[in-house]
């Protein structure tokens, strides 16, 4: 029995995992195996195993590409992001708590917003984000974020699994009818919503510059100059129609306000190529070195500048500096300071904020770049460190979900991609071949309503989740 259980729950692992990298579909039935294997288990102890077990396997394959950077923390990643697999396992595994789709979906979907902040937060792996390209399926998003999606994934999967655990055919029908109709609210909002929102205006020729450099090269100085006279290249061939010029994150190694030479020559590049452009750099402030974006015009003039709030744990920063300091010598860890708040770029009439790299899998920095004024987001990125992964297309579907949630479409400049522009419902309008330099010229759709999500934040969800758990101990102990 414990061997079938742990097969079970490798088939449930793989299932999840394929539905994120080929199959979106399977996703809807992959838990099945894992809740089979939960009710066949009679311990809190063995459920705890089980569901870690699915996590390691889960975000393993999920994560793999961390391996590019340093091993080590990929390893202490994984380890902690199993718990709440396994603690699912404990609060929703046994046949009484799986036998409710809607106390598992609640359970599972409460676990995700506690892992998007806690400890940092990682918000890697959501079971909503295989679906970004089912349109009609993902718009609830605007009121529930990606969380909304998740809970129906999960529900899905509980309502199949119900259907092998009972015997009482009234019970499964309820259950069944009961999601098909939340199935069926969300598809109809879906269609309502890709119906009825109408573009108000766009902002035209927007160059996105993929410049495809290796980021171990970019950061050797040796190789400054060939990297500049890229970049200067493809500002010339953005610059012949784009109004605006967007480079990824960190196109040089050198920091602005400290290197005086490498200002004046971006500067000068600026002018030759005739656009404005907006330019990832390292920027010296007060003796503290930020991730920074910033907007400057075709005549030279800066016109706004942004500091990265959520810098990465180990990659931009060392956390307990002191007591880790040890890990320096094994792999290199940056020295950047986080801002603390999201800034608003004016441009041509529109407001629009920066998601630098990792920052757009925060849902809450897309929300707070929203309620302060925001038009559409750009994310500059540079994920070249990982190779030619799966994890570009990872990162993208999450993107789509930042542009639903918050109705504001979001272009993307990524050093090796994906670079593309996605509208406000979600659809990727235009996309680059990734790995390869080029520039892709976008008109960024502007709608300036704002969501329910952006208004009021998972409030709704909240709510709702709280009264499923409630009604399930309620019931359950007058069933008692």
């Amino acid at each position: 029995m414990k061997y079938k259980c742990f097969y079970l729950v490798l088939t449930s692992a793989g299932l999840t995992v394929l539905g994120f990298y080929f199959l979106d579909i399977l996703a809807l039935v992959s838990l099945v195996p894992l809740f089979y294997a939960l009710a066949l288990s009679g311990s809190g102890k063995i459920r705890f195993s089980l569901g870690y077990f699915w996590g390691v396997v889960f975000f393993s394959c999920l994560c793999y590409w961390l391996v590019h950077v340093t091993l080590a923390g990929f390893l202490v990643l994984i380890f902690y992001l199993a718990f709440y697999p396994a603690i699912f396992s404990v609060l929703a595994g046994s046949r009484v708590r799986l036998s409710n789709p809607f106390y598992a979906a609640s359970v599972w979907v409460l676990l995700e917003g506690l892992r998007s902040f806690l400890f940092t937060g990682f918000p890697w792996g959501h079971l909503g984000y295989p679906f970004y390209s089912r349109l009609s399926f993902i718009q609830i998003a605007d009121i529930f974020g990606v969380y909304g999606v998740s809970f129906l994934v999960v529900l899905v999967n509980g309502a199949i699994f119900f259907i092998f655990l009972s015997y009482r055919m009234k019970r499964k029908v309820l259950n069944i009818s009961a999601v098909l109709l939340a199935l069926s609210v969300s598809f109809v909002y879906g269609r309502y919503r890709l119906s009825g929102l109408e573009q108000e205006s766009k902002l035209n020729n927007v160059a996105l510059v993929q410049v495809n450099a290796d980021p171990h090269l970019k950061w050797n100085t040796d190789y400054y100059r060939d990297n500049l006279d890229r970049i200067k290249l493809l500002i010339l061939i953005a610059g012949e129609r784009g109004a605006l010029a967007i480079l990824p994150e960190t196109v040089l190694p050198l920091a602005w306000d400290e290197d005086k030479v490498m200002m004046e020559e971006i500067l000068s590049v600026v002018s030759e190529g005739g656009a404005d452009i907006l330019i990832g750099l390292p920027y010296l402030l007060e003796d503290k070195l930020y991730n920074s974006s910033i907007l400057i015009d075709k005549s030279g003039f800066v016109s706004g500048f942004y500091f990265k709030n959520h810098l990465v744990p180990f990659g931009e920063y060392l956390p307990l500096r002191r007591a880790l300091s040890f890990l320096t010598e094994i792999y290199p860890v940056g020295y950047y300071s986080a801002a603390d708040s999201i800034s608003i770029f004016e441009y041509k009439g529109f407001q629009f904020a920066v998601l630098i790299c990792y920052e757009s899998i925060f849902p809450y920095l897309a929300r707070e770049a929203a309620l302060k004024g925001a038009h559409f987001f750009i994310n500059q990125s540079d994920e070249g460190w990982f190779k030619k992964s799966r994890e570009i297309y990872l990162h993208n579907q999450i993107a789509v979900f930042r542009a639903v949630e918050n109705r504001r479409s979001l272009v993307r400049a990524t050093n090796t991609g994906l670079s593309c522009c996605i509208d406000y419902k979600g659809a990727i309008v235009k996309q680059l071949e990734p790995f390869k330099a080029g520039v892709l010229i976008v008109d960024i759709p502007v709608y300036r309503g704002l969501s329910f999500y952006s208004r009021h934040g998972l409030l709704l969800l909240a709510i709702i989740n709280s009264i499923f758990v409630l009604l399930f101990f309620v019931l359950s102990n007058k069933r008692g």
